[in-house]
């Protein structure tokens, strides 16, 4: 906002207005109640561009001119690097280095990581003694089972990963292991998923 100002034509006093209503436009999207509101209100046009997204704000602040007060538009415009991609059925925007969020554990790749985990320390221990035993312990299907079992190999560093959430984007349980065909090595692994 303080850019736009630089950048007008806006008086002293119209100045302290344009904050004042910029404060205010902050409270309001700071109350989940009004966010909404405030939005339709200010948000003008977003576009959706190849290499990101640009977001246009129309905010209304009070100005004088010849010393009557009226309202006057400002116009805000920000664009934000990002990448689209597809995660199973689901497309996730990747927002460039720098402004990306923190992102959120996946539970059902987290879920999968840890029922392999889990049944290659029954298998190794001799608790169970096969695979089919597991999937008849679990009642699920032993094709799953194996399937699944394939990932009590994945590497420590791609598994930390997994638990902070800091896993690519496209990472899931099912590109995992349906998609991407691991090397046994775990460096390879890593290098193969980009997790360094």
């Amino acid at each position: 906002m303080l850019e736009v100002i630089e950048h007008s034509q806006l008086k002293s006093p119209d100045i302290r207005a344009t904050l004042d209503s910029s404060i205010i436009f902050c409270r309001r999207l700071q109350d989940e109640a009004d966010a909404r509101t405030c939005m339709a209100e200010i948000i003008d046009r977003i576009e959706l561009c190849d290499d990101g997204i640009r977001v246009t704000l129309k905010l209304t602040v009070s100005c004088s001119q010849a010393g009557v007060r009226t309202g006057s538009m400002v116009g805000l415009t920000r664009f934000v690097p990002l990448a689209m991609k597809r995660r199973g059925v689901e497309t996730r925007f990747v927002f460039a280095a720098g402004n990306e969020p923190p992102r959120r554990v996946d539970p059902a790749l987290l879920k999968a990581v840890a029922r392999a985990k889990a049944w290659f320390d029954e298998l190794a221990s001799g608790r169970v003694r096969s695979l089919a035993e597991v999937a008849r312990n679990e009642g699920i299907a032993k094709r799953y089972v194996e399937r699944l079992a394939r990932l009590a190999f994945v590497a420590p560093a791609i598994v930390e990963a997994i638990c902070q959430g800091q896993q690519p984007a496209e990472l899931s349980a099912e590109t995992l292991l349906n998609r991407i065909n691991l090397p046994l090595e775990w460096t390879q692994q890593e290098h193969a998923l980009g997790i360094k």
